[in-house]
C-alpha cells in the first residue's frame, strides 16, 4: 500500500501528528464492520503494522 493511499484510507492530510493518527485509524476501525467488509478491514489492519 503506498503511503498515500494509506492517508486517504485513514482520511486525513498526511501529517506527523502520531495522536491524529491515531484517532483517524481508531475512527476508521469502528466505521468498518469486519463482517460485512472483510478486505476494507484487512486493508485497515495493516496500518498498523507499517513502520
Amino acid at each position: 500500500m503506498s503511503p498515500s493511499t494509506a492517508w486517504q484510507l485513514l482520511g486525513i492530510e498526511a501529517t506527523a501528528d502520531s495522536k491524529a493518527i491515531r484517532r483517524a485509524y481508531a475512527a476508521r476501525l469502528r466505521a468498518i464492520d469486519p463482517d460485512q467488509d472483510r478486505d476494507g478491514f484487512a486493508r485497515c489492519a495493516t496500518l498498523a503494522t507499517r513502520p
